[in-house]
């Protein structure tokens, strides 16, 4: 069963925690009522751990077939175990005179009430759960000193103030200790999230949400060590807007603006998901993409251009792009490889541009160039 619990897809970590939470419960529950009716000694507390082994039973399938309302299930169970606690106090203490209080009420009362404030951290809010903390001490205050000062000359454990004010001084260290851990958690969540951001902003360009150069050059030198340990092939693909200096000029930046992000959503419909994207710095994009030889990087830069031309950004504009393309040689550096590319890509802007050149072509007199016909 617990095997087939925890496979369970529909249920995170926490949701199958809490079932079996709740299925202990229950059987804890039906183990005491087993126990007290064995012996003959059914009480009050046999019928409360009755209607508890039933609620618990009821939550833990309510929880499996509606996991999406964990929140409301916890809030019921949290009220439940207040109520729980508060009622066997005060059945203990005032409503059964003849059962006078056991050892086994002050143990189940110590038990029980750590378990509780414990939850109140878990499910709520760390300052919530302070509230209902303090809000739960000074119930057990007005429950339990009335019935220690009534019997504060008895000989029973429980007569008298010396555990009841032990019982709330040491649930009230609990709480502060809870409150503490509960503050340092989400203060480190807080950080991690900030970092996370920072980590995102420091790597993502801020205008199209790609990779910025400080990624690209990061992933290219890794992948340059992985090249010369593995001797394997990768392939760079640079290219800008043609006139794009003139564009802004016209139409203004705004406009610039929403043509970078309509061109970046094109392009990355065009390439694969091994592929890195980024923006090189200005009108000026990259793609890394890894074990792809020269031929098929032009190839992605033909699909890009002809996607492009049956393309109006922003609604509205039609552009076109000049391409250089670079293929990783042993030895190369990021300097390198990209000073190839760059030239291949001044190449195809003096040939025209609207074209792509590979590096092979850069020692021809006559570029070859792949244009649209």
């Amino acid at each position: 069963m617990l095997d087939k619990l925890f496979k369970a897809p529909h249920l995170n970590l926490k949701e199958k925690i809490y079932i079996m939470i709740f299925t202990l419960a229950a059987l804890a529950s039906a183990g005491s009522v087993i126990i007290h009716a064995l012996l003959g000694t059914f009480t009050y507390a046999s019928t409360l751990a009755i209607s508890g082994g039933l609620f618990y039973t009821g939550l833990a399938f309510w929880l499996y077939l509606k996991p999406a309302q964990v929140t409301l299930i916890e809030k019921i169970f949290t009220v439940q175990a207040v109520l729980f606690i508060a009622s066997f106090l005060i059945l203990s203490l005032y409503l059964m005179p003849a059962l006078r209080p056991t050892y086994l009420v002050i143990a189940t009362t110590c038990i029980w009430l750590p378990c509780l404030f414990s939850l109140f951290f878990l499910v709520y809010s760390h300052r919530r759960a302070l509230e209902f903390s303090i809000m739960t001490l000074v119930g057990l205050i007005l429950i339990l000193f009335p019935y220690a000062y009534m019997n504060r000359g008895g000989e029973h454990v429980f007569d008298g103030f010396n555990l009841p004010i032990q019982l709330v001084a040491a649930n009230g260290v609990l709480t502060l200790i809870l409150y503490f851990f509960s503050t340092f958690q989400r203060r480190l969540r807080d950080a991690e999230a900030r970092a996370q951001t920072m980590a995102t902003l420091a790597y993502t360009d801020s205008l199209t949400g790609i990779a910025n150069r400080r990624q690209l050059e990061k992933r290219i030198n890794e992948e340059i060590i992985r090249a010369e340990r593995y001797n394997r092939q990768f392939s760079v693909l640079l290219f800008d807007i043609d006139d794009f200096k003139k564009f802004n000029d016209q139409y203004g930046h705004l406009v610039g603006d929403d043509v970078l992000k309509d061109l970046v959503t094109c392009v990355n419909a065009n390439t694969r998901a091994t592929d890195l994207f980024g923006r090189w710095g200005g009108e000026e994009f990259l793609i890394f993409s890894p074990e792809t030889s020269m031929t098929s990087v032009m190839t992605l830069g033909k699909n890009i251009r002809y996607a492009l031309r049956n393309h109006k950004l922003a609604s509205t504009y039609q552009v076109t792009l000049s391409m250089g393309v670079a293929t990783y040689q042993p030895g190369d550096s990021l300097e390198s490889l990209l000073k190839r590319a760059d030239a291949a890509l001044y190449l195809a802007k003096a040939s025209g541009k609207d074209c792509a050149v590979d590096e092979t072509q850069l020692l021809k007199l006559s570029p070859v160039t792949t244009q649209f016909g």
